[in-house]
């Protein structure tokens, strides 16, 4: 059994500005998430302390540097270190979210896409979450783990 599942999320103030706070309790990841598209969403990644949130398909794409730091320095963006049935939390103005990880994998980097052994990745619901961080400094390649809602915390 993985011990995430007993996880909790920490209480935290959501950014002026900021859309939700992303958290990956395995990580120690607590991060501000900011809607951006194109050009924008590189900036938001460029920053720190604070990652990106656009639209993938029907669900949502999180994406930050692999390795960056968050939450005072005690988290780090290391998505390769995420397991299957990790929990993740997404703190909202209204409510908690609780994910679950299905999946983690390496993935190639397309025009508006990502490919995995071949075949296009595609998320399923509205409320599936894929977060990445790059492999390379050239971003070819990023590390993927895909998150299901299991459910939302009172």
């Amino acid at each position: 059994m993985n011990p995430s599942i007993f996880a909790i999320p920490h209480k935290v103030e959501i950014p002026a500005g900021a859309y939700g706070v992303w958290q990956l309790p395995e990580l120690g990841v607590s991060i501000p998430v900011y809607r951006a598209f194109g050009y924008a969403a590189q900036k938001i990644v460029d920053t720190e302390n604070a990652a990106s949130l656009q639209n993938f398909g029907v669900g949502k794409l999180i994406a930050d540097h692999a390795a960056s730091l968050s939450n005072g320095g005690k988290g780090s963006w290391d998505l390769w270190k995420c397991h299957p049935d990790d929990s993740a939390f997404f703190i909202l103005p209204n409510e908690t979210q609780q994910y679950r990880c299905i999946s983690v994998s390496r993935v190639k980097v397309l025009r508006g896409g990502y490919q995995l052994d071949g075949a296009g990745v595609y998320l399923r619901l509205p409320t599936d979450i894929a977060c990445v961080g790059c492999v390379d400094p050239e971003g070819k390649e990023n590390y993927m783990a895909i998150f299901k809602l299991t459910g939302k915390l009172p």
